[in-house]
């Protein structure tokens, strides 16, 4: 591999916009066998290019769409991710003119900092450390909600006496979703580690109320290059939330957005009610 991007510089940008590119495509029909082989492929030339921090512009996005394949299937696996999130880059969100890229990014890595502590070689450690890392990242989180403009966070408006939200960039209406999955495992994995039922009950209140507002953004009409975004952070919200017509309503829209997009949803689902 080194031999190759000695030689071929330009060419190994390209095989890795390539391989992410037919990953998508396999991701859409099946995320079978082939699926995981070419995402390891890819996570081999990501490695190797230390493409979170080249200087082309070409292989940084390619990274980007790189993570977010990493951290859903390390979401539908319950596993860490494959690259270390700490390793990737963090974004100056003070910016007078915040980019939407810059924002959406940030809680990809956000996310996967999740993932693998949630899901980490540490996951049963009852320890102080633990509990403190776990509220490090959501007081993290917690910030790059505070400091998202106001106008990108969604309009809340009521529709035949249901909530919904509107959002002027539906990008960015799947990057708020991805941020209260986020919340909600770490408010899982803090009741986990609890140690006295009153802190229990609140935890439990957490993850519910950040469940429901997963379900509820699904449900306000999201377009389908955003909607397929939430479809595994739904599948989550499904088996945490309390309200029964919400969990029916979650998995009616699950059905049809694979009967629409064709987008894998049933396995997914099942795979996380059965954990």
């Amino acid at each position: 591999m080194a031999r190759l991007l000695d030689a071929y510089p330009s060419e190994m940008d390209l095989a890795i916009v390539g391989t992410i590119l037919l990953s998508s495509y396999e991701l859409l029909a099946f995320p079978g066998l082939d699926y995981q082989r070419h995402l390891r492929g890819a996570h081999t030339i990501v490695a190797s290019l230390h493409a979170h921090n080249s200087a082309s512009c070409l292989t940084r996005a390619s990274f980007w769409i790189y993570a977010r394949h990493e951290v859903a299937e390390a979401l539908n696996r319950n596993s860490p991710t494959l690259h270390d999130p700490g390793s990737w880059p963090k974004f100056d969100l003070s910016r007078a003119e915040p980019a939407e890229d810059s924002f959406c990014n940030d809680v990809v890595r956000l996310t996967a900092e999740t993932v693998c502590i949630v899901f980490g070689k540490t996951s049963r450690s009852r320890t102080k450390r633990r509990k403190r890392d776990l509220s490090t990242l959501q007081g993290e989180l917690r910030n790059w909600l505070h400091i998202c403009p106001e106008q990108w966070k969604g309009t809340e408006y009521t529709e035949d006496g249901n909530v919904r939200y509107w959002f002027p960039r539906p990008k960015f209406g799947a990057a708020i979703v991805i941020y209260h999955l986020s919340m909600l495992l770490l408010w899982h994995e803090l009741e986990k580690i609890s140690e006295g039922p009153g802190d229990v009950n609140e935890m439990f209140d957490q993850v519910d109320a950040h469940s429901r507002q997963i379900i509820l953004i699904a449900l306000s009409s999201l377009p389908d290059s955003a909607i397929v975004v939430v479809v595994q952070p739904l599948c989550y919200a499904v088996k945490h939330i309390k309200d029964n017509t919400l969990k029916e309503n979650a998995i009616f829209l699950l059905h049809d957005i694979e009967a629409r997009t064709g987008f894998h949803t049933k396995s997914k689902l099942e795979r996380q009610l059965c954990r």
